[in-house]
């Protein structure tokens, strides 16, 4: 556009408001250039400098530079823009309106020239914005940053904004999955070699070259993968041959907590519930702890349980015992032992021989009967049996028919049964007998004199000549057999204080002629249900409150048929008898009925199966 003259006065008509920001008026020369920075300035750009109350024009007139920057000259015949009043700046003006004609060489008669603000386009705004900020790709350098405490645009991949709920920055991690929250977790980026799942717990298997990856798989704690390997729990699905992340250290989200969601190996979580690296299942976790030789490796803790719930990262691999900075242990075998190295300062695997110890049945023990060595000491070995003459003789006095015992052989019973002729000076250890329970096909005591001694099974040591060995463990061979007094004698399995035994050596049921007495209990308990130990007992209810006696059916207590207990209400509290539910009590289901007064009782009878009656001083069975 040509240049125009002005033939008349320019008039400023708003004063308070800007035509252009950066027009001045500045002070000098050196204020304009400091104040209009090189990138903003454009060839021809007109600034204001001040100078006795008139503002002069200068311009950037061939070029940008400080340099360039220069005073405009006069022209054509028209005036300079002044403004009327010395306190007002040109910065300040929003409006000039030309008075009176406008003389151009180009546009005669024009009257109104319109001046308007430059092109702010690709500034960054200073306060106020209204959109997105785009540096491109230069950098912010400031000295702190402050974040808008209440964000409301979105989150996502490389987003940084201001997370209220966890007190920190969120940082949105590469896949837009994982976010990271500042300062609370630690992650590492991983490439799997299998399917992995949010919530799995993995371990190292490798490395993927320059590219500084971990891959990693599913671990499992049954000892075949040593825990130095264990890396954390993910925290994202990860498909096979892909990348992604896994929580160190902080809180995984999202998870299913109520049913297992096929991560975990149980449901019933509470919050608190530890979690271990399951020895099972690959990748599982588990709130049962692992017992050796499986690792116990505490994983994590539940936060929230829940459909969508939370767990608390934090492993806790442990050490194998040859892992601690003080254990040395090489070339281990089995039953080998720690022992301290004081010359070195560590611990060390060694043998029993290595460590001055004398393997288990190398000693003499002093249970071999009246003529034990009664000095027998630890350390003293067996091999030294036939030089102490207080060991055992060569020949076993006091026992009938027996020889010298010259061995001891340990065998089956099966492998006993068949051999034709046990060898008399032999000891057979029958290793798959069962073991004896108290006094069983005991033989051949043909006169047991009352005081008489005893051996160290309780038989007379003069008499004893066979133990039988097919309810035994140890079997004495060279005795002489055909019994001729206790035979067959087997264990009660609920003996009786006091209680009267058969020929069998049963408690006799019921029947106590041969004691003349009978057991009494005073009870004093509110309620009281039947057990073996009542039978045949006479029972007193002491209770100044009501008293109940539980008839309990057979599947809780099996009696006999047959059995009688008495009972009596010695209190002033009434006494109730009650038949739980599926027993019969004179004949009704679950009946109970009352004792009438104090000092009444009654007496119940077992008759069949879950069947009782009732008799004495009661009010009737309902």
């Amino acid at each position: 556009m040509a240049n125009f003259n002005l033939a008349n006065r320019i008039e400023i008509v708003n004063p308070a408001a800007n035509v252009d920001a950066t027009y001045g008026p500045y002070a000098d020369v050196a204020e304009a250039n400091a104040a209009i920075i090189e990138g903003l300035r454009v060839q021809g750009r007109t600034v204001g400098i001040l100078s006795g109350g008139t503002v002069v024009e200068y311009w950037w007139k061939d070029g940008v530079t400080d340099l360039d920057l220069v005073e405009k000259t006069s022209g054509g015949g028209g005036s300079a823009l002044t403004v009327r009043d010395d306190t007002t700046s040109v910065e300040e003006v929003s409006q000039i309106t030309f008075v009176g004609a406008v003389v151009s060489e180009d546009a005669p008669g024009l009257t109104t020239v319109t001046i308007s603000s430059p092109d702010t386009s690709g500034l960054v705004p200073y306060t106020g914005a209204t959109t997105n900020v785009n540096l491109g790709e230069f950098q912010l350098s400031t000295g702190q940053v402050t974040f808008d405490q209440t964000p409301t645009q979105a989150a996502g991949v490389g987003v940084l904004r201001w997370n209220d709920t966890d007190g920190t920055l969120d940082l949105g991690l590469k896949g837009g999955n994982v976010t990271l929250q500042i300062g609370q977790e630690q992650f590492i980026r991983v490439k799997a070699d299998e399917v992995i799942r949010n919530g799995q717990a993995v371990y190292a298997t490798g490395a993927v070259g320059a590219t500084g990856r971990i891959t990693v798989a599913k671990f499992i704690a049954d000892n075949t993968i040593d825990e130095l390997y264990f890396i954390g729990i993910a925290t994202e699905d990860i498909a096979a041959n892909q990348e992604g992340f896994i929580t160190t250290f902080g809180t995984v989200r999202g998870l299913n907590l109520t049913n297992g969601g096929n991560i975990y190996e149980e449901t019933g979580y509470t919050d608190g519930t530890i979690l271990y690296a399951s020895p099972t299942t690959s990748g599982y976790l588990t709130k049962t702890k692992p017992e050796a030789p499986n690792l116990s490796i505490p994983v994590a803790i539940v936060l929230h349980a829940d459909a969508n719930g939370q767990v608390q990262v934090r492993p806790t691999t442990g050490f194998h015992l040859n892992e601690l900075h003080d254990v040395l242990i090489t070339d281990i075998t089995n039953r080998e032992i720690l022992q301290w190295n004081a010359t070195d300062s560590y611990w060390q695997n060694v043998t029993l021989a290595e460590a001055g110890i004398q393997p288990a049945g190398s000693y003499a023990t002093a249970a071999q009967g009246a003529l034990a060595d009664s000095s027998v000491q630890p350390g003293d070995n067996i091999s030294d049996l036939s030089n102490d003459e207080n060991y055992i003789t060569s020949d076993v006095i006091g026992v009938a028919g027996a020889d010298l015992v010259t061995n001891i052989i340990s065998l089956t019973q099966a492998e006993y049964d068949a051999i034709a002729t046990p060898d008399a000076s032999t000891i057979y250890n029958i290793t798959d007998a069962p073991p004896p329970t108290g006094l069983q096909a005991v033989v051949d005591d043909t006169a047991p004199v009352l005081g008489g001694n005893l051996n160290a099974n309780n038989f007379e040591v003069s008499n004893l000549s066979r133990i039988n060995g097919t309810t035994t463990s140890t079997i004495i061979s060279g005795a002489a057999s055909g019994a001729t007094a206790l035979q067959n004698v087997v264990q009660d399995l609920t003996p009786q204080l006091g209680g009267a035994l058969d020929t069998q050596g049963n408690a006799i049921t019921g029947n106590y002629s041969t004691d003349g007495y009978r057991g009494i209990i005073t009870e004093t308990t509110t309620t009281r249900s039947t057990s073996l130990t009542d039978a045949g007992d006479f029972i007193l209810f002491d209770n100044a409150t009501s008293s109940e006696y539980r008839i309990l059916d057979d599947a809780a207590v099996l009696f006999p048929d047959g059995t009688e207990i008495d009972l009596l209400q010695k209190g002033v509290g009434v006494l109730t008898i009650v038949a739980v539910s599926g027993v019969r009590l004179n004949g009704v289901t679950a009946g109970s009925t009352t004792v009438t007064a104090q000092w009444g009782g009654a007496t119940i009878k077992k008759i069949l199966a879950n069947q009782w009656i009732i008799v004495g001083k009661i009010n009737d069975v309902a």
